[in-house]
């Protein structure tokens, strides 16, 4: 794995270690590889690899939008869905996976990678196994949403709309005893 100190002073961003800690970013670094290595085991990539830089360019952006955000707004803490959001928009635009061989099934490898972490987010438990992906369940919203981070102009605040826009689908449909959100 890269040493962030000696990349962050490569590419500048020796603010936010002292802002963030080295730990808390060796941290969200180790926990986003180990998330991607999880992704392309459990859908089965064998020509998928984690470009680290990409990666770590990718991380420290979010750091850099989230300590904006924290001194424009004044606060101490961002909340879920917007980490999530900035998070997730920024792998997006760095394309952390990388695939080793031509493919058309792989094309949209990031994309996918993106859409379970969102869909992470939006569980009620935390953890949608990625193979469920497909899944007829919930392919209402997958399909389109997939569809969306494929071909579609977006910002973090997009995502985090999209995320908000889901839980208070969930909210009202858990108000109403409707249930076809949950």
């Amino acid at each position: 794995m890269l040493k962030i100190e000696n990349a962050a002073e490569y590419i500048g961003y020796d603010d936010l270690i002292t802002e963030f800690t080295r730990k808390k970013l060796e941290d969200r670094y180790e926990m986003l590889y180990k998330t991607a290595e999880v992704f392309i085991n459990e859908m089965g990539y064998s020509d998928v690899i984690i470009d680290e830089y990409a990666l770590l360019y990718a991380m420290f952006d979010y750091f850099a939008d989230i300590s904006r955000l924290k001194k424009f707004h004044k606060i101490s803490r961002i909340n879920d869905v917007k980490i999530t959001s900035y998070e997730v928009f920024w792998l997006l635009k760095r394309k952390p996976l990388q695939v080793c061989t031509s493919s058309k099934e792989n094309v949209f490898v990031n994309e996918r990678f993106i859409l379970s972490i969102i869909l992470n987010c939006m569980s009620h438990e935390g953890k949608i196994p990625f193979s469920e992906l497909g899944s007829d369940k919930i392919s209402f919203f997958t399909e389109p949403l997939f569809y969306y981070l494929k071909f579609r102009p977006f910002d973090a605040q997009a995502i985090e709309m999209m995320i908000l826009a889901f839980f208070a689908g969930r909210a009202y449909s858990d108000k109403t005893g409707d249930g076809s959100l949950s």
